[in-house]
């Protein structure tokens, strides 16, 4: 199986490294493709660095450079905010940091509280 991941920043690859390695192991073809600009601080991943392993492919992503990226790129944004404020048990330290991602009407509206249900 052919299996690709899409991620933001090379930051986040200890996130996935342990599955990675186990669909390596299970002979999957894996796609590792990262952000060059957000990852721009950190160092490539040892894991990406072995050259030997065969199934594994890592290269940078395309960035979107249409007139619809902010949109896409916002709309994305807000869904994953709104799956925080979905979950009853989210740290407020979550909320505010994915408020800091969201356009500027969006992060207005973020002032006023939230209705308990």
């Amino acid at each position: 199986m052919k299996i690709l991941f899409v991620i933001r920043s090379l930051a986040h690859f200890s996130y996935y490294d342990l599955i990675i390695e186990a669909l390596l192991q299970e002979k999957h073809q894996v796609v590792v493709l990262a952000d060059k600009i957000w990852s721009s601080n950190y160092p490539l991943p040892k894991l990406l660095k072995k050259r030997k392993l065969k199934n594994l492919i890592f290269d940078w992503s395309v960035r979107r450079t249409d007139v619809f990226r902010k949109a896409v790129f916002s709309t994305r944004e807000l869904l994953t905010y709104s799956s925080y404020l979905n979950f009853h048990e989210q740290a407020k330290f979550y909320l505010k940091r994915w408020e800091k991602y969201q356009p500027k009407f969006i992060q207005n509206l973020s002032k006023y509280p939230v209705p308990e249900r």
